[in-house]
């Protein structure tokens, strides 16, 4: 088939552009930039590739053609945010007979009790980001037009980048704080949870998805680790990974963060949330590879070791 990706180099295209070339596809990748992928691969002399910048060309109305002029057999949007954006996407493939795939997000669903949820959840997104998402979802698969397939990834991690830490903030420097043994305070005393899934597991479930189109379209599937992770189980094995042992700093924890990182980390903490993988298993027969932890720790351990 002919595939384009929209955002192939960034963390999920990075493994998925490779997986395409070696299914047999004929893939182009539209990217805003020439930024190459997280990291090399033969596979990525055979990927046609076209320079544009989306959020200019959707202000213009001129994107969806844009991909539409490949006459793709299948999109692969790993980096669709606004119902605008989708909504212009799926006007220039009507009628295209193109297989759309989205990446989604677990954060649609909002905060979970105990369970973890699946597909039937109701939606129940905080802030902008999971709005716009659960609402883009909604218009794809509410229309019969163009056939959609919507992944849901968990917390996205991989090899080449940092992951959130065990703070629930996007510092990098939380890691080398806890391989040296330095205490850290967590929030909420490291109750609550992220779901991680490995960007090789994810760009897999696409894989499957778009061979599986017949009784993929017109669904959406969850994909993570199998379980969810503590803050506190992670800062723990973060330590362990080093040698050390992950002790709590003394304080109220918000004592020890910038106003920023508490906004953040409280956020997680809110709407900590989880999913099943069960309808992607079943359906897809996709499993995950990696656990949350070693999903997570790949990054880490690779982006803190000695270079020589």
């Amino acid at each position: 088939m002919r595939v384009v990706m929209i955002g192939g180099t960034g963390h999920i295209g990075s493994y998925l552009a490779p997986l395409l070339v070696r299914a047999g596809h004929r893939v182009v990748n539209i990217a805003r930039g020439l930024s190459a992928p997280y990291f090399a691969d033969p596979a990525w002399d055979r990927v046609e590739q076209c320079q544009a910048d989306r959020d200019a060309q959707d202000k213009a109305g001129t994107f969806g053609a844009l991909v539409a002029g490949f006459k793709p057999d299948a999109v692969i949007d790993l980096i669709c945010f606004t119902p605008d954006s989708a909504r212009q996407l799926l006007q220039a493939l009507h009628g295209s007979g193109a297989h759309l795939l989205h990446c989604g997000s677990v954060w649609v669903y909002g905060p979970r009790g105990g369970a973890l949820h699946d597909e039937t959840s109701p939606r129940a997104p905080h802030g902008v980001y999971a709005e716009w998402k659960a609402q883009v979802e909604a218009l794809l698969l509410g229309q019969e037009a163009v056939p959609v397939t919507v992944i849901h990834p968990g917390q996205v991690a991989g090899r080449h980048w940092w992951p959130v830490n065990p703070a629930g903030t996007p510092q990098p420097a939380i890691f080398a704080q806890l391989a040296r043994g330095a205490p850290l305070a967590l929030p909420d005393g490291g109750g609550a949870t992220l779901h991680f899934a490995h960007a090789a597991d994810i760009a897999d479930a696409f894989l499957r998805a778009l061979d599986a189109r017949a009784i993929a379209q017109g669904q959406a599937f969850n994909v993570a680790s199998p379980e969810p992770v503590t803050l506190r189980d992670y800062a723990r094995a973060v330590a362990r990974w080093h040698g050390r042992q992950w002790q709590a700093a003394d304080g109220d924890w918000r004592d020890h963060y910038s106003p920023r990182d508490i906004q953040i980390a409280g956020y997680f903490v809110k709407y900590n949330t989880g999913c099943s993988s069960r309808k992607a298993q079943q359906v897809l027969g996709w499993r995950a590879a990696f656990d949350g932890l070693q999903a997570a720790g790949e990054g880490i351990l690779h982006l803190l070791a000695p270079r020589a």
